[in-house]
């Protein structure tokens, strides 16, 4: 209710307000049993039926103060196809589309100091460095940006600021986020070197031949995509990337 939501503040509000939530009711009257489960990351609601492991509309905890409190549990909108962002209406597909092409726009472009660098003699491994402290640099900023943000939204309470920033969930993803840390800085020094003995145009199109590696984990391990055609038309897809990389590599020799 009204009263509820003005006190989520925070994860940890989102997920004592959920304990005391109970069972839900259905709109023809009919009652639902839901068991609580608790996992590593968090607590899981498990009903009865055969849906969805949750029921309730919730985005992750993480965004929670970046999108406003009425998407979660509106009845108009039950499925959440709507979400909205800073007083924008964006459905999940627009925001997945929205955000991948700020990230191909920045991510395309990482290695444009590179070339300037390496006119001045600097490039290869000597260049990771320097590459980590700007990486270094704005996820510092990016906090800064976020707290900053929780403060106007919270009225200048530092307090409640501080409290309503991301957790950092240590104990439960150290190992992943580690491994990951590892395997992303590994795949960067080698597109560093890439770029600085093909150069931009072909040494960094190579490299993003790892979409096709993210792609065949998200058909065979997460079943991200499913049916037949849908994932025949992947592997044609894939088929013309592959084709256009070996394309490259023969213009640049």
């Amino acid at each position: 209710n009204e009263a509820v939501r003005k006190r989520i503040h925070s994860s940890q509000d989102l997920k004592a307000a959920i304990n005391n939530r109970g069972s839900l009711t259905e709109r023809g009257g009919a009652k639902k049993i839901q068991k609580k489960k608790k996992v590593k990351s968090g607590i899981q609601i498990i009903n009865g039926g055969g849906s969805a492991p949750s029921s309730l509309n919730l985005t992750a905890l993480e965004m929670e103060s970046l999108i406003e409190k009425d998407t979660f549990n509106s009845p108009t909108n039950p499925e959440m196809k709507k979400i909205s962002v800073f007083g924008y209406q964006l459905s999940k597909r627009q925001l997945g589309i929205t955000a991948s092409l700020f990230n191909g726009l920045w991510g395309g472009t990482n290695m444009i100091p590179l070339h300037y660098a390496a006119q001045e003699g600097y490039g290869g491994p000597s260049y990771v460095i320097s590459f980590a402290c700007g990486s270094m640099i704005i996820c510092v900023v990016c906090w800064v940006l976020r707290f900053l943000f929780e403060l106007y939204r919270l009225d200048g309470s530092i307090a409640k600021a501080c409290h309503a920033l991301p957790p950092f969930h240590v104990r439960q993803m150290w190992i992943p986020g580690a491994i990951s840390g590892f395997l992303y800085s590994s795949g960067n020094f080698m597109c560093i070197i890439s770029v600085t003995y093909l150069g931009q145009g072909v040494g960094y199109s190579f490299t993003q031949a790892s979409m096709l590696i993210s792609g065949l984990w998200g058909i065979f391990r997460f079943k991200e995509i499913e049916g037949r055609d849908r994932i025949l038309k992947w592997l044609l897809s894939a088929c013309v990337a592959v084709a256009g990389i070996l394309w490259l590599s023969y213009e640049h020799a």
